[in-house]
Order: structure tokens, then sequence, then C-alpha cells
């Protein structure tokens, strides 16, 4: 039998929003949590420590004192025995529980996210942006709080307003940060990115790249994710790591084939020839100029695309 996953303190940080150092002092001044520890001393912790993490954090949203909240929870389990005592089903709130999020509360969020886009407030983001984590989940503050403000924001930029160009500019370099910041979390320790996605300058499917490479990140693969604000520099070497298996270019309109045609030549004599992939929409999955470059063409629906990728990534 397989050993179940075990994660960082990095990680567990990315996946619940919530600081290194409040995790460290949930364990050493409150004894909320009991992580495993390596013979070197560094915390690990299962999915189901992420879970309790995730009960003490909607606890403490709804105002319980941190001192009260072991007692409401049970002492953490001891990790050669059966799993801890949860707390009851009455006390469970929607954001707790898993796909129930509730959609008033998705839709507050969003509009602090916007506000505090269009005010420049990049602190307030960032905190908002944790709290969502936290409730919710890395996915679901990506996929229904902070992109639909994004493509909400686009949208109205596209008549020239400057205060929604500047707010969406925020929120991309925010939404990029993020999601390597996951990514570097969700990596095993000292792995190398097998997967790099990159976005063609001006391409309108980045957020659906960044969900892409998120999805891939919580199957536990290793990916890395570089913007349509990349350098030459930055993509060259992002293109010229070594561990990489496959590529995949974000590309929605035929007149962005040049970009994805410039990787392929970057990767001619790459050691392992990488795999060149292609999110499209859906009119752009037949075009011949895909096939006639080598790459293969992925459908801008990151759970098909992301099962396809895992897929290909077994055959090397």
């Amino acid at each position: 039998m397989s050993r179940p996953a075990r994660y960082t303190i990095r990680a567990v940080s990315a996946l619940t929003g919530i600081n290194p150092n409040t995790l460290r002092a949930w364990e050493r001044r409150y004894g909320l949590v009991r992580p495993e520890r390596t013979p070197s001393g560094y915390r690990l912790y299962t999915a189901e420590d992420l879970q309790r993490l995730k009960d003490i954090h909607s606890l403490l949203e709804q105002g319980l004192p941190v001192g009260q909240v072991a007692e409401r929870l049970g002492p953490p389990r001891p990790h050669d025995a059966t799993r801890y005592r949860r707390r009851p089903p009455e006390v469970e709130t929607p954001a707790a529980a898993e796909g129930s999020s509730s959609s008033e509360d998705i839709e507050a969020f969003r509009a602090r996210i916007r506000r505090a886009a269009l005010t420049q407030d990049a602190n307030a983001l960032n905190k908002l942006f944790g709290r969502a984590v936290g409730l919710y989940s890395v996915r679901d503050a990506f996929d229904q709080v902070l992109l639909p403000v994004v493509r909400q924001l686009r949208e109205e930029a596209s008549s020239g307003d400057p205060v929604r160009l500047a707010a969406t500019d925020l929120l991309m370099q925010f939404a990029r940060a993020r999601v390597n910041a996951v990514l570097q979390g969700m990596r095993p320790l000292h792995q190398q990115p097998q997967v790099l996605c990159a976005t063609a300058a001006g391409s309108r499917l980045e957020g659906d790249l960044m969900q892409l490479t998120l999805e891939l990140g919580l199957e536990r693969v290793s990916a890395r994710y570089v913007g349509a604000d990349a350098t030459e520099s930055e993509l060259a070497e992002a293109t010229g790591a070594k561990s990489l298996k496959a590529v995949v270019v974000a590309c929605d309109t035929p007149e962005m084939s040049s970009a994805v045609m410039g990787l392929r030549q970057k990767l001619r004599h790459h050691p392992r020839q990488p795999a060149l992939c292609v999110l499209v929409p859906q009119a752009l999955l037949g075009a011949a100029w895909i096939a006639e470059i080598g790459a293969r063409a992925l459908p801008a629906d990151t759970a098909s695309a992301a099962q396809a990728l895992v897929g290909m990534l077994t055959q090397f």
C-alpha cells in the first residue's frame, strides 16, 4: 500500500492561506495540530491535518476564541492512532463543507477583491485572497473569487478606462505571483518543474492556463507558470530547464501561432525533447498549423486538459 501524501509547512500555507508562523503557534502554544516530524525535524502534514486546520480556521472566523477550539474539535490525533474526533455536524458552516460555499459569501469576496484592485490596495488584496483560501480552498479562491473579477474588469477595461486597466494589471500580477507561490509550496523538495505553462502575449486564456497549472500542482505534478508579462530572458531560462517533459502555451487566435513556433525553436535542442501542447478555444482544436509544428491541442477545459497532461507524463 502506498504511503498517503505528506505536505511541508510551505505547501500547507499555500493550500490553506494560513501563515507558517500561525501554523507553528497553533501547534506550540495551543496544541491544536500535531504534524509528523522527519528525522531532521521538518514538519509534515497529512490530508487529515489539512482538514483539521481548515476546521480551526472556520471556527475562528465564526468568533470562537482560540483557547476553546481544542475543546470543540477534540485533541489532534496521534499519527499512529485513529483519526481525531470531528466537531458535531450542527456547528459546521457552509464554507467549511466541501463543495457548499455560500454564493452570498463568494459574491462578497468578489466585491471586496474588486474594490481593492480599483483602489490599488495590494495589502487588502493579499489579506482577502488569503482569507478566501482559508475559508474555501485554493482552487475555489482562484476559480470562484479571483479570476471572475479579473475577467469582469478586463471586459470593462476594453473601453480604455485607465482605472480599470490599472486594476486589471494589478490583479493579473497578483494572480501570477500567487499561482507560482502555490506551485512552489506543492512541489516536492528539490524537484524541478516537469511542466512549463506559458501564455502568449495578449491571450485572453491566461486565466484558463492559470487554472490548468494549478490543477497540475494539486495533482502533485511539478509545474511552473510563466505569465504573458515574462521577458525573453525569463522565458529562455524557463524553457532551458533540463527537467521539462511538457510545455503548454495558451493561444486563442491563429495570429498567436508565431509565439508557439518560437517556443518550438527554443525546444528543438532540449535534451528531453519536451512535448509541446497548445491550450486553445474549441474553434481552434482542429487548426492545421498546430499539427504542422508538431504540437498537441488541449481544450480550454482545465479538468480535461489536466487529465490529458497527467496521462502524457506517465508515458515519459
